[in-house]
């Protein structure tokens, strides 16, 4: 039994410090990251602060856990990189969006093809694992596109389009 929860809290805090790779590699694309360590440190601990708290907020209903998470990246990304608060907005909202569609169409795939063969705790790991490489995929995809292209900054038009597609 205890074997087990120390497997599963090493397996959960990998998966915290993977959704922060994922969170600095996506706006390392699109901003320089500030030059003061303590607010970088800042930064990234609300992040992996709020990462913590959704292993266990089963209790909030979900619109609430989405809201807080969208503001929590938005906050974390003020701190932590350079830039206007406009395209930070922006690209928060297209990151949050495009993980929950991931997220939510490997637990769709998981639940048809995988629900009567893997317990529930697997696979709610093995489904945040294909969603956060999925978004890992995806990520290097934009990057290949917008760097290609040294596409850094939105105008305001643009941004709003970016925030439709997801």
């Amino acid at each position: 039994m205890l074997l087990n929860r120390v497997v599963l809290n090493s397996v959960n805090v990998l998966l915290i410090m993977f959704a922060l790779y994922l969170f600095s590699y996506y706006f390392d694309m699109f901003f320089t990251k500030k030059k003061k360590k303590i607010i970088l440190v800042t930064g990234y601990s609300i992040f992996i602060m709020w990462q913590l708290i959704l292993l266990n907020a089963n209790i909030l209903p979900v619109y609430i856990n989405i809201s807080i998470t969208i503001v929590i990246t938005f906050i974390s990304a003020m701190l932590v990189y350079e830039g206007g608060s406009w395209n930070k907005c922006i690209f928060t909202l297209a990151f949050n969006a495009i993980w929950m569609m991931i997220e939510t169409v490997s637990g769709y795939v998981l639940s048809i093809f995988c629900n009567r063969f893997i317990h529930s705790q697997a696979y709610e790991i093995f489904g945040s694992v294909i969603s956060k490489l999925l978004f890992l995929l995806l990520i290097f995809a934009l990057k290949k596109v917008f760097l290609a292209d040294g596409i850094t900054e939105f105008s305001v038009k643009y941004s709003i389009m970016l925030i439709l597609i997801p």
